[in-house]
């Protein structure tokens, strides 16, 4: 009855559509197929501020996991605020990654920003992610923008955001409420 098909089922007649019409992703290189709902997944978002004080030891930003000879392209915009401590962060991704495993189009406003920001374009491709970048600048406010894709390989594990004081100080540095990170697998 409808009743008890309402009762598994809370979606809509497009959602079962979109169910049923997801692409699928063929990984040659694996020899897998992917099922993908062709959306952004855009779960994590900062609600609220997060501060590192008086520390130079990383904290996760913003994580997500990465299954055995998974890939996904994914996109972040980090808000900064930071104070006499300055700004470190990194991009650390699972052991044994592929040999096309990290790609990353960074992108980064002066720091800190003033009237109209200009951006600094940067690129990388490796097998271990994004190295420490440090920053020691006037305290204030910056942007980044990061855009990439991921392959991994056998080992299971996170591609991970980092960020933390360049030297530790009681002002303190903030990633804003507002930062995000979205993927999609492929």
């Amino acid at each position: 009855s409808v009743k008890e098909f309402s009762n598994w089922y809370s979606g809509t007649i497009l959602d079962s559509i979109n169910l049923i019409i997801m692409p699928f992703n063929q990984n040659t290189s694996q020899n897998t197929v992917v099922y993908t709902s062709g959306q952004w997944d855009s779960r994590d978002v900062k609600a609220n501020d997060q501060s590192v004080a008086s520390s130079t030891d990383y904290v996760s930003a913003f994580k997500i996991n990465l299954g055995k000879y998974e890939r996904f392209i994914w996109r972040s915009e980090l808000h900064w605020d930071y104070g006499s401590g300055d700004l470190k962060y990194k991009i650390t991704i699972p052991a044994g990654l592929a040999a096309k495993g990290f790609r990353l189009l960074e992108e980064q406003s002066e720091l800190p920003t003033s009237g109209s920001i200009s951006w600094t374009p940067l690129y990388h491709a490796n097998n271990t992610g994004r190295a420490e970048q440090s920053f020691s600048v006037s305290t204030g406010e910056g942007f980044f923008r990061l855009q990439g894709t991921v392959e991994n390989g056998g080992t299971a594990g996170d591609l991970d955001i980092q960020f933390s004081q360049s030297s530790s100080n009681a002002a303190a540095t903030i990633l804003k409420a507002g930062s995000y990170i979205e993927y999609m697998r492929f």
